[in-house]
């Protein structure tokens, strides 16, 4: 699911990425690794981001099932992309159906603004909308100076430059291996 490039990126600033693999096929080996960091439970962070990742909404089903594993403990946030759906209402409806918890929308790698909907992409609005009405938290992105796939704040945002925030990459990015 991972582009060439960002997959590159990754293995390179890595020094566990083998482990981050097999976390990423095995959720017992990241529970095990949970229990021994006296973690009771983590978020699965998943999004789709076609262009800069490669992950596409297959992230969800991937998510769903991993959390299965066990519930309680594994967290499932998917992702919806306004621009790569062809139905946003079927889209909400699976994220329901999958029993996901929450949606992360990533403006940076999706490229857009998280108020895009103010400007014609109205199916972020529904996105909102159908979050809220469904008690669904919505998580977004916010800009760093280099995150961990290796682009600069100038390269993730889309079109501005605001104050780097912290980067939020202290967390182990639960997706399907490559």
């Amino acid at each position: 699911m991972f582009h060439p490039h960002a997959l590159e990126l990754m293995r390179a600033k890595r020094p566990n990425f083998e482990q981050i693999l097999e976390f990423c096929r095995s959720p017992k080996s990241f529970l095990k690794h949970l229990d021994a960091s006296g973690v009771d439970r983590a978020v699965l962070i998943n999004y789709v981001a076609p262009e800069v990742i490669g992950f596409t909404g297959a992230v969800n089903q991937f998510v769903a099932d991993y959390a299965k594993e066990n519930p309680n403990r594994l967290i499932s946030c998917g992702g919806l992309h306004p621009r790569h759906s062809a139905n946003i209402e079927a889209d909400i409806d699976q994220i329901r159906r999958l029993k996901i918890r929450m949606i992360k929308i990533h403006p940076p790698h999706q490229l857009l603004f998280p108020n895009a909907y103010q400007n014609g992409v109205k199916e972020l609005e529904i996105i909102y909308r159908t979050a809220e009405a469904n008690g669904i938290p919505v998580m977004f992105h916010t800009l760093h100076r280099r995150c961990s796939c290796g682009l600069s704040q100038a390269e993730n945002s889309p079109g501005t430059r605001g104050p780097p925030a912290m980067d939020a990459h202290g967390v182990f990015l639960i997706a399907p291996a490559p």
